[in-house]
């Protein structure tokens, strides 16, 4: 369905939508959160259109932010944990065909 995401403007465009939509369906307001968190645009409004990042959140109450990484020259997904500035940031990194894994693992990010 996002094939060529790297591409095609109007299929990357929709797959980062895609991914902030649903991440959207999944919060309520005990949880509020930024997003996107990351500007990934231009100044001039252009997409960055690298996938780095494709989603990012950050959540208000404790200042924890995701980010998922598109790489298309993975075969896996990796998960790893940084610290920026005081703040945790977990950072998911996997190729498109990952796309219902990524989407399960962020719930289960939002829900911890």
């Amino acid at each position: 369905m996002f094939n060529n995401y790297l591409v095609d403007i109007d299929k990357y465009l929709a797959l980062e939508t895609s991914l902030q939509d649903f991440f959207l369906s999944i919060v309520n307001y005990k949880n509020p959160v930024d997003c996107p968190y990351y500007n990934t645009t231009f100044s001039n409004g252009v997409p960055f259109m690298d996938g780095d990042p494709i989603f990012s959140a950050r959540k208000k109450n404790n200042g924890q932010v995701i980010k998922v990484v598109l790489d298309e020259d993975t075969d896996s997904i990796s998960e790893f944990d940084n610290e920026v500035e005081g703040y945790s940031i977990h950072i998911i990194v996997a190729n498109v065909s990952a796309l219902e894994s990524i989407k399960e693992k962020v719930m289960h990010w939002y829900a911890r």
